[in-house]
C-alpha cells in the first residue's frame, strides 16, 4: 500500500476499531452533494447542540469526523483504463455488463480489492488514471471532514461553548467504505457522499476483569 493511502488507513484503524460502537455516545451522518466540500451547520443545529453537550459531559470523549467519497468515478476510470490496456474485458449488454481482469471475473463491489489493484499500478500508463481519481476522492473526503470540524468549532463559539480542538479528529476515508459499493443512479451515489460524525468515549484505564486477559 502506498504511503498516501496507508496514512489514511492507519488513521481510520486507530479511531474505528472493533470496540467503537460500544463506546459511541452520539452518532449521525451529514450528507453532501457531488464534489461539495463546504458545509453549513444550519441544517444540523440540533445534532451539533447534542454533540456539544455530550463533549462537555464526557471530558475524555473524542469527536471523530470521518469523511467519505463516492467510488463511481474511480471505478469508471479504472474500467476505461483497464480496457485501454487490454487487461479488462467487458461482456454483456447495457445494464448487465460483466467484467474480467486477465480472464478472471472482476467484482466491482469489492471496493477494497479494487483499491489495492489501483495502488499496485495495474491500470497505470493510460488515461484516465484511476489512481489520480482515487487520490482526489481521498482529498475530497478529508476536506469534507475538516469542513464539518470547522463548522462545529464555529457553532460552539456562537453558543458560547469552548471546544477543545484536541478532541476533534477529522479523517478522510476516500472511497474505501461506501454505503453502496456500485451505485445504479445519482441518488444511490449521494448516499456515499457523506461525513460520519461520532462522539466516542475513550476509557483510559481498564474497568472490567476481562480487560486484564492480554
Amino acid at each position: 500500500m502506498t504511503e498516501r493511502f496507508a496514512d489514511a488507513a492507519e488513521s481510520m484503524d486507530q479511531f474505528f476499531g472493533a470496540n467503537l460502537d460500544s463506546n459511541t455516545i452520539v452518532s449521525f451522518t451529514i450528507s453532501f452533494e457531488p464534489n461539495q466540500n463546504d458545509f453549513s451547520a444550519d441544517r444540523y443545529g440540533a445534532e451539533f447542540t447534542r454533540a456539544l453537550q455530550a463533549a462537555s459531559t464526557f471530558g475524555n470523549a473524542r469527536v471523530v469526523i470521518r469523511g467519505h467519497s463516492d467510488p463511481t468515478k474511480t471505478l469508471v476510470d479504472m474500467l476505461k483504463s483497464g480496457m485501454q490496456k487490454g487487461v479488462i474485458k467487458q461482456t454483456g449488454t447495457q445494464g448487465n455488463y460483466k467484467y474480467f481482469l486477465n480472464g478472471q471475473p472482476l467484482d466491482l463491489e469489492q471496493v477494497q480489492k479494487l483499491q489495492a489493484l489501483i495502488e499496485q499500478g495495474v491500470f497505470s500508463g493510460s488515461s484516465p488514471d484511476p489512481a489520480v481519481t482515487m487520490q482526489a476522492a481521498l482529498n475530497l473526503s478529508k476536506k469534507r471532514a475538516e469542513a464539518v470540524r470547522d463548522a462545529l468549532a464555529a457553532f460552539a463559539t456562537s453558543q458560547g461553548t469552548k471546544m477543545d480542538p484536541s478532541q476533534m479528529t477529522p479523517v478522510g476515508a476516500g472511497i474505501s467504505d461506501p454505503v453502496i459499493a456500485k451505485p445504479a443512479n445519482l441518488n444511490e451515489a449521494k448516499q456515499n457522499m457523506r461525513v460520519e460524525f461520532r462522539i466516542v468515549k475513550v476509557e483510559a484505564e481498564a474497568i472490567q476483569s476481562s480487560d486484564f486477559d492480554f
